[in-house]
């Protein structure tokens, strides 16, 4: 009981191409049928470059926003805590002396009318 090869034997176009079975090669394809690619292989490498650097640019902009965000944030706080501190100093100062009425004390000055407690009359 004889049975043939489960491969076919090597075929003339490969026998033509010094391609042999099981020697790790697979069979170019045929560079004539490549020609007509040519552009749209540009169009889409071009494509691809200029979606890449638009990411590219996406990244470096977010990158952007976010450091200005983190270091306004952190400006803003040092300024108010300088402002903090510079009342606490200036409050916790004694008051400026006045004049010195006839016991020595400071004189205060008259409150203002208000608004509310005023007795002008308008006519």
């Amino acid at each position: 009981m004889g049975f043939g090869p489960i491969v076919p034997a090597v075929s003339e176009w490969e026998r033509a191409r010094g391609i042999e079975r099981g020697s790790g090669t697979l069979p170019s394809v045929v560079r004539s049928a490549r020609r007509g690619r040519g552009v749209r292989d540009v169009l889409a490498r071009g494509l691809w470059v200029s979606a890449e650097l638009v990411v590219t640019l996406g990244l470096v902009l977010l990158l952007l926003v976010v450091h200005q965000l983190w270091w306004t944030n952190r400006e803003a706080r040092q300024d108010a805590g300088r402002t903090v501190h510079a009342l606490q100093r200036e409050w916790d100062l004694p008051p400026p002396a006045g004049p010195a009425g006839p016991s020595g004390e400071p004189v205060m000055p008259e409150p203002l009318p208000s608004a509310a407690g005023s007795t002008s009359t308008r006519n």
